[in-house]
């Protein structure tokens, strides 16, 4: 009987914004290297950076056991990338999946137009990228792959089985979704939209996608306190 080994992804992809947990491509790096047959993921997370989740996408892919991916929670934005990687995909009664755009609301320099026009290149090979990952388990086009990602498209377990993103649901309820500022979300649950007021005042909208799209906390902090300045 194959050896079946479990990885915890709870949190924020690749690193904390509010003191929460987070998880990093090394760290699953180091537990698939520790691991030997079929491995199972557990996924509850709210987001993070884009780039961090395709590397853990394609750690799990590269795998060579069976990955049976569980969504006990929620699994946006570069979590929902990474649920692709599964084999299987069971989505758990009140679980979500959340599929939107990269963003990137700043650019390097002084954001000239050579600067935005380089910026929107990137963010096009980086939606493309995640595009291709859903229409190969969604068995949908990457057109049609993108428009799901630029409604910001939110699916429960039936509704991510229908069309294509999971392989079957659990009725046993899920986990509470993990701590993330899900009022960035335009069409996150209300219910987790208001739960997000307990990590205080909300942080500019251009901060958290700044860090989907990368930026370091450091780099978010240094936008707020010249928003707030401003204001």
């Amino acid at each position: 009987m194959p050896q079946t080994n479990e990885i915890v992804l709870y949190g924020t992809v690749g690193a904390s914004y509010w003191d929460e947990d987070y998880f990093t491509a090394a760290k699953v790096r180091d537990a698939l290297e520790n691991a030997s047959g079929d491995v199972t993921v557990r996924i509850n997370s709210g987001g993070g950076i884009a780039s961090e989740g395709q590397a853990i996408y394609t750690l799990l892919k590269d795998h060579p056991g069976e990955v049976h991916v569980i969504v006990d929670g929620m699994a946006a934005s570069a979590a929902s990338l990474i649920a692709m990687a599964g084999d299987r995909i069971t989505v758990r009664a009140g679980a979500y999946l959340l599929i939107h755009d990269p963003a990137h609301p700043v650019t390097s320099g002084r954001g000239t137009e050579e600067d935005h026009l380089r910026s929107a290149a990137q963010l096009r090979v980086l939606s493309n990228a995640y595009a291709a990952v859903y229409a190969q388990r969604s068995g949908q086009s990457r057109e049609e792959a993108r428009d799901i990602m630029r409604a910001e498209t939110i699916m429960d377990g039936e509704m991510a089985v229908l069309m294509g993103y999971a392989t079957d649901t659990d009725p046993e309820a899920g986990a509470e979704a993990a701590a993330f500022d899900y009022r960035i979300y335009r069409n996150a649950p209300p219910a987790l939209r208001e739960r997000s007021a307990g990590l205080g005042a909300a942080m500019a909208e251009t901060a958290v996608m700044a860090m989907i799209a990368g930026a370091t906390r450091m780099e978010m902090e240094t936008m707020m306190s010249a928003e707030n300045t401003a204001e």
